[in-house]
């Protein structure tokens, strides 16, 4: 029996401290993400006002086109038959 009432006020000792516990952290977590959110807003805004208007000047090396080209050398290996 005392072991019941051991275990029931370990229990609402849990209960007592964890539930404040949990919901100041919550609190700041939400906090937090929503700092991170407004940050990252002001970022792609910042992004997009400093991105060029013309999107040939920023294409890369993977959207060349490529038809017509011969493939490189070590491709044209492993593609013959």
């Amino acid at each position: 029996m005392e072991g019941l009432l051991t275990l029931g006020g370990l229990l609402l000792l849990v209960i007592v401290i964890g539930v404040p516990y949990l919901l100041v952290s919550h609190a700041r977590l939400k906090t937090r993400v929503g700092t991170l959110e407004r940050d990252l807003r002001d970022l792609r805004r910042r992004l997009a006002e400093t991105a060029p208007a013309d999107a040939e000047s920023t294409a890369g090396p993977w959207t060349r086109d490529t038809e017509g080209e011969a493939p490189p050398p070590e491709l044209a290996a492993e593609t013959a038959p």
